[in-house]
């Protein structure tokens, strides 16, 4: 059962021996505030960790506090994060910090200073528009060959008495390589486009926060086909060992 007070102890331990910047800024001693980059400018990105009464139940809540404008840096300067979205009681806050230095070390050319005064609503770029067009297009393509391929090798792997099972598992690991790797490069190209001003800010946000957390759902998914690979890798090795021992 899980024990929320030993827990933030424990937390709060990790923050002092390992993030020296992190301090603790209420009495409650739920609230930190520390450094997890830096800016262009040379300014430091400075975060707020609460931990809320029920952690690690409840997730940890993230605010950036230096002035900033990024994709998934929310309107209340609450941090939008993949991991924070898909939350298990399990992670802890060295994953999170982690991840958000992750974040703000890839996007670091696109954080912007907030401007002072008001900024009028850009209109939505056409070719964005005929961009996110294209590649959905191109998604539904890839998922319909991907099911017709799938089909036939299972008909193939039927008729020559193969096991189904363990095939899709790596048929599924192999799919989910090449659509992570595609989404590594759909991510630069969003970079690219953005820095030649060819996509506004407004579409590059939405955009980029939507692929970042496909990118995350995705390695979770690679993570987990890899620790069932491994598993079955050392069973096997234990049932031959077993084997060698019976017939000795």
């Amino acid at each position: 059962m899980v024990d929320p007070l030993k827990i933030l102890e424990e937390e709060k331990t990790y923050l002092q021996n390992n993030e020296p910047t992190f301090n603790q800024s209420d009495a409650t001693g739920r609230v930190f505030t520390g450094k997890v980059g830096r800016l262009q400018s040379g300014e430091d990105i400075q975060v707020q960790i609460t931990f809320p009464d029920f952690y690690p139940i409840e997730k940890p809540i993230i605010k950036v506090l230096t002035d900033m404008e990024h994709p998934n840096v929310n309107t209340n300067s609450s941090l939008d994060l993949a991991i924070l979205d898909y939350w298990e009681p399990d992670f802890r806050i060295k994953n999170v910090l982690g991840d958000v230095r992750r974040l703000f070390i890839r996007s670091k050319k696109v954080i912007k200073i907030k401007p002072q005064k008001s900024v009028e609503p850009v209109s939505v770029n056409p070719q964005t528009i005929q961009l996110v067009g294209e590649i959905e297009t191109l998604q539904r393509q890839i998922t319909e060959l991907d099911k017709q391929i799938q089909e036939k090798k299972i008909t193939v792997m039927n008729k020559q008495g193969v096991s189904v099972q363990s095939a899709i598992k790596v048929s599924l690991k192999d799919e989910l390589d090449c659509e992570f790797h595609a989404l590594n490069d759909l991510l630069e190209l969003l970079d690219y486009k953005f820095e030649d001003a060819e996509i506004d800010q407004t579409d590059y946000f939405r955009l980029y926060k939507h692929y970042t957390k496909e990118h995350y759902k995705l390695s979770e998914q690679l993570k987990s086909l890899n620790s069932e690979k491994q598993e079955n890798e050392e069973y096997v090795v234990s049932n031959k060992k077993e084997k060698r021992l019976i017939r000795s």
